[in-house]
């Protein structure tokens, strides 16, 4: 009898709190990890060898010490910090929609370290981010998974329709159409998963797929049944798009101001644009802090704008060391000041 109340209060508990004892949410087995390991090496070194081998054949298409406007360096820097804070300032407006009780000191400090992190190790950061509020503030994987897809859903589409928008006004051409017609698909498409989401939900469609394991199709419904309830509340859309359109707005600017600091003004719409397709970019991690991806994009968008290949690119390796000195100044201020309390009292 003893035997059949313990059996029964541990399967209560259990139901209670469907997320005590998961991990974290890991999608790769073993094999599957180091074989992705393997091709991110492998992209990178590639990246690294034909551009270092393109620009040691034409040095003179790099811009020279003496060409920079070293003046807007700090700027820079600054507007990288800046939009840090904003974007962590959009999660902790997401995550506390979840749970009201969370600090939101400690969510910034998790948000602002996992991103250095991620800069290291493809989703390295991502998994410290769930396993720092996991310890220190309660929150659970499920709730992680769901602010993050929401977070993802709303940046996305907010900067998509921000991106189209700016484009508008600068001269008609043919890469302005086409630059317009790619965020605007992929805002309406962005709109039209958020309205099928619902739908799908309701079909419980996911139990109708036989080889899912129950524990991944209870956790990845529940996941669904918060982000839909997030999206559907137009105080935290507003809330939280006022902070992601900071954060793009700032990128954007910080963005043209590499332009500028290596080679010529461009129309401030063009760099905008160029910071938008960085950002969908970093929603997939190829090689660690998708080094290499990121100059690719603006290199080809820079030249598309009038700039020269190796300004262009020039002006992403500074976007990016940039990026890099905000962002370790910060993790390091916060490592050393960490708030001892994991809950508003």
């Amino acid at each position: 009898m003893h035997a059949e109340k313990e059996a029964l209060t541990g399967r209560l508990k259990t139901a209670s709190n469907p997320n005590a004892g998961m991990p974290p949410p890991v999608t790769n087995t073993k094999p599957e990890c180091k074989r992705n390991t393997w091709i991110r090496v492998f992209v990178f070194i590639a990246l690294l060898i034909g551009s270092g081998l393109y620009f040691a054949r034409h040095p003179e298409r790099l811009p020279t010490s003496d060409q920079l406007k070293w003046n807007y360096f700090s700027w820079i820097i600054l507007l990288s910090a800046l939009a840090n804070v904003a974007a962590a300032k959009g999660y902790c407006t997401i995550v506390q929609h979840c749970d009201s009780r969370l600090n939101t000191r400690k969510v910034i400090r998790a948000f602002i370290i996992s991103r250095s992190l991620n800069l290291i190790s493809p989703q390295g950061g991502t998994v410290y981010r769930a396993v720092a509020l996991k310890t220190d503030t309660g929150f659970s994987y499920t709730r992680y998974t769901s602010s993050m897809t929401v977070c993802l859903w709303l940046d996305l589409t907010l900067a998509s329709f921000a991106a189209a928008l700016s484009l508008l006004f600068i001269p008609p051409s043919h890469e302005r159409t086409q630059l317009i017609s790619c965020f605007v698909v992929a805002c309406l498409c962005s709109i039209t998963a958020a309205r099928i989401l619902p739908t799908l939900s309701k079909t419980r469609f996911l139990e109708k797929i036989p080889l899912l394991p129950r524990r991944i199709k209870d956790m990845t419904t529940e996941s669904l049944a918060i982000a839909i309830t997030l999206i559907n509340k137009p105080r935290l859309l507003l809330h939280f798009g006022s902070w992601a359109l900071t954060n793009t707005l700032l990128h954007g600017t910080r963005l043209w101001l590499c332009f500028a600091m290596v080679e010529a003004w461009i129309p401030w719409p063009k760099a905008f644009s160029t910071s938008i397709l960085v950002k969908a970019s970093n929603t997939i991690s190829i090689t660690p802090g998708n080094l290499g991806i990121i100059e690719s994009i603006v290199g080809i968008m820079g030249t598309g704008f009038g700039l020269s290949l190796g300004g262009a690119v020039l002006a992403a390796l500074i976007y990016r060391f940039a990026s890099y000195i905000a962002l370790l100044t910060m993790s390091a201020c916060l490592l050393i000041w960490n708030p001892s309390s994991g809950m508003e009292q």
